[in-house]
């Protein structure tokens, strides 16, 4: 079981990276999207108030919040159902934006690529925090059965 185990700890340290480089990407590609867009284009007047500038710091913080809790609890370090919670409620949302995002491609192909890199993007997103909900909750129950296990020796772990 120790083997198990160790594999599931590195993988949701290796998630939890990525949740955090892909909260980094988030707020690259708003600076770089502020940097080069044409300040007089009205598609582009919404990245430069300052509710975006909240929404996508707080999705920067809510992703390094994730990403460190995951690689934390990936370490060995006990953490709460909190940052799950959360996780989830970004995959809720996540899903809304991929529906809406398929939906652009029908509605307005001239930005077909755009929104297919889009897409991928947050397509890849949402399948990193689904696996590192998985992982974690694996994690979860695989540390359970060890510590029952050796409370029990003569049990077995079917039992």
């Amino acid at each position: 079981m120790e083997p198990i185990i160790r594999k599931t700890e590195i993988n949701l340290i290796t998630l939890g990276s990525g949740v955090i480089l892909f909260g980094l990407w988030t707020l690259v590609k708003f600076l770089l999207t502020i940097l080069f867009a044409d300040k007089n284009d009205t598609d582009y007047a919404a990245f430069f108030s300052l509710s975006a500038w909240v929404l996508t710091l707080i999705e920067f913080s809510l992703r390094c919040y994730i990403g460190f809790s995951a690689r934390s609890e990936g370490q060995g370090k006990r953490k709460g159902v909190l940052y799950l919670v959360i996780t989830s409620i970004i995959i809720f949302f996540y899903f809304a934006i991929i529906a809406l995002e398929i939906a652009i491609l029908f509605i307005s192909p001239e930005y077909i690529f755009y929104v297919i890199i889009a897409l991928i993007i947050d397509s890849t997103s949402t399948i990193f925090l689904i696996e590192l909900m998985i992982n974690s909750v694996r994690l979860r129950r695989l540390r359970k059965q060890t510590v029952e296990h050796s409370e029990h020796p003569n049990n077995s772990v079917l039992s």
